[in-house]
Parts: C-alpha cells; structure tokens; sequence
C-alpha cells in the first residue's frame, strides 16, 4: 500500500507558495522592462547639454523588495563617474521598507534645476513609465483573473 506524506494543507500550502512565486517574478519582470523603458527614454533625450556627462550618468533605476536591493541600471556616460554614485546614493535614499518599489531618478543636485529651466531630464520618462506600468500591470490582472476562472 503506498501512503502519502502529506495532506490537503500541503497541498495548498504548495499551491499558494507557487502563486506567489510566480506573481514575483511577474512584478519584478514588469518593474524591469518598466524602468529600462524609462530610462532608455530620459537618456535619449537631447534637451539638454551635459558637458561632464554626470547628469545623464546618474540618470538609472533600482528595484527595491521590503528594502532589499534586487536590481539596479546605472551606466556612465561622458566621463560622468560621480553622476554614476550619485545616483545609486540618491535612489537608494528613497527605499520604503515594504514592498515592490521601482526608483526612476536623475540623481545630480542640479537635476531639478535643470528641469525648471524647461529641459526634460525626466518628466517624460515619468509619463512614459506610468503609461507602461498601468498596461503592465492591467495585462498581470487579466492573466490572473483567466488563471482564476
């Protein structure tokens, strides 16, 4: 006779632990393709002059779990180095304790005053990466509702 070593609540215990380990990797997945798309986009852009390459290098993103850093895409342009530490300084700065968190930032001092002045160093990407994030995040809500029926 062959026995089982588990019961229905193993069973189920399994079943939800491989949902919510397929839900993580599809955020994080989604928070991925996200932020390179953001990025990608503020990079792009030619608003601005950066003589020192610092500004466009700590333009980058990091994916943050209850505080954990995942992932990160910081890339020096230019000779920018310190734009490059001082972006990863600046979104690591914003890290909430619980969570999935997607950090978009322009990580030099001056990136805000740049901006004031009418040079786009991230308002479109912010735009761009909402727009992304609600399409995303509308296509996991109809996968899991199929999943679900």
């Amino acid at each position: 006779m062959i026995q089982p070593t588990f019961n229905r609540n193993d069973i189920r215990k399994a079943l939800r632990q491989n949902f919510a380990d397929k839900l993580y990797r599809i955020y994080l997945r989604g928070l991925r393709i996200v932020g390179e798309k953001a990025v990608a986009y503020a990079r792009s852009l030619n608003t601005y002059m950066d003589q020192t390459g610092n500004l466009r290098s700590s333009v980058g993103y990091a994916i943050y779990h209850d505080g954990r850093l995942l992932e990160r895409n910081f890339k020096q342009v230019l000779g920018g180095s310190v734009g490059t530490s001082e972006g990863e300084k600046h979104a690591a700065s914003k890290v909430p304790s619980r969570g999935f968190a997607l950090i978009v930032v322009a990580g030099m001092y001056y990136a805000l005053a740049v901006q004031t002045r009418g040079y786009d160093v991230l308002d479109g990407a912010e735009i761009e990466a909402e727009n992304e994030l609600d399409k995303y995040m509308r296509s996991v809500t109809e996968q899991i509702n199929k999943w679900a029926a």
